[in-house]
């Protein structure tokens, strides 16, 4: 005879495993499950990242360039620093300062049909003796600072401070030099003036 069929037992209900109680709660406080502090965290961050958009949207430049290029940030917004070239006309005050610019760039480079194009107020024989102690240095940087600077309609004056920084192995410091530039306005504008 054929055995009865045997029937499985229900299924038990799994039971907890068994946990140590935590500390006593104060009464009226609530108990954040851990699961849920991952949230102060990640708000902080999204409101950082948001403040940052914010503020930062307010220093973008314009787009200048129709077809999408992305916009370049702009200088922060403050007042120019007075100097000697503050109150000069603005074409004077250009003319000064890329002068100054070639100036430099000739020296630094020992550039003797540069130096003559920057500086045509000076002599073969004074551009000779300015690019002598550039020979064979190492390294060569030169600073020129504007100290005063005056005009009138037809012509201006600018005192100049230049400090020579030469790296040629020998031991010597070499004082600044103040230097005279007399500017003079033509029809193209205002250039150095001839001697």
């Amino acid at each position: 005879p054929a055995a009865p069929p045997r029937e499985d037992p229900p299924p038990r209900a799994a039971t907890p495993a068994l946990r140590r109680p935590g500390p006593p709660v104060p009464r009226g406080s609530v108990r954040v499950p851990r699961r849920a502090l991952w949230i102060v965290p990640a708000a902080g961050v999204i409101a950082l990242a948001l403040a940052s958009l914010i503020l930062d949207d307010g220093r973008r430049a314009p787009r200048d360039d129709p077809g999408g290029a992305p916009a370049i940030l702009a200088a922060p917004s403050a007042a120019p620093v007075p100097g000697p070239l503050t109150g000069l006309d603005a074409g004077l005050r250009l003319a000064v300062e890329s002068t100054l610019e070639a100036y430099r760039d000739a020296l630094e480079r020992q550039d003797e049909a540069a130096l003559s194009r920057a500086r045509p107020d000076l002599s073969a024989r004074q551009r000779a003796a300015l690019l002598a102690p550039f020979q064979g240095a190492l390294n060569v940087g030169v600073d020129l600072r504007v100290l005063d600077a005056a005009a009138s309609a037809e012509q201006a004056v600018v005192t100049v401070l230049r400090t020579d920084v030469i790296v040629d192995g020998r031991d010597s410091a070499r004082a600044p030099v103040e230097e005279v530039l007399r500017f003079v306005r033509r029809a193209g504008g205002w250039a150095v003036g001839d001697r």
